[in-house]
């Protein structure tokens, strides 16, 4: 992943993170959204969804990162799918499949941004990377 350019996009919870990247994967600049909501990893039982997910923990980093070499290899990739009505239990693990149930994301030209609260959490050690906050 080493001359592929990062564009970390964090804020507070409901700041407009995903708005902005989507837009920003919309426009022509050659950036593919990864949206890290769909990789929190499912609410532990006795504990509330507002307290996990107050830790960067709750991310499933080592799945974002196979994602992210199964795209800056050119291959598609899903994004996981949680079912919120069952505390966040994955329907899918996404990664390179025929088709998913995620969010279908595909190789950037130019970039990937990551948009998610815990973001600048992720080490991408000797990565080009720039760093946004939303408020």
């Amino acid at each position: 992943m080493s001359n592929v350019r990062f564009v970390l996009v964090a804020g507070f919870s409901r700041a407009g993170k995903s708005s902005f990247a989507d837009a920003a994967e919309q426009s022509d600049l050659g950036l593919t959204h990864v949206p890290m909501d769909r990789y929190i990893r499912p609410l532990p039982a006795g504990i509330g969804f507002l307290d996990w997910v107050r830790e960067p923990s709750c991310v499933d980093w080592e799945l974002i990162r196979e994602h992210l070499q199964l795209l800056t290899a050119g291959r598609v990739c899903f994004t996981p799918r949680p079912d919120w009505e069952e505390r966040g239990r994955w329907r899918c693990s996404g990664g390179a499949v025929e088709s998913g149930l995620g969010r279908k994301m595909v190789p950037a030209r130019n970039g990937y941004l990551l948009a998610g609260t815990h973001v600048f959490s992720f080490a991408l050690t000797g990565e080009r990377q720039v760093k946004v906050w939303v408020e």
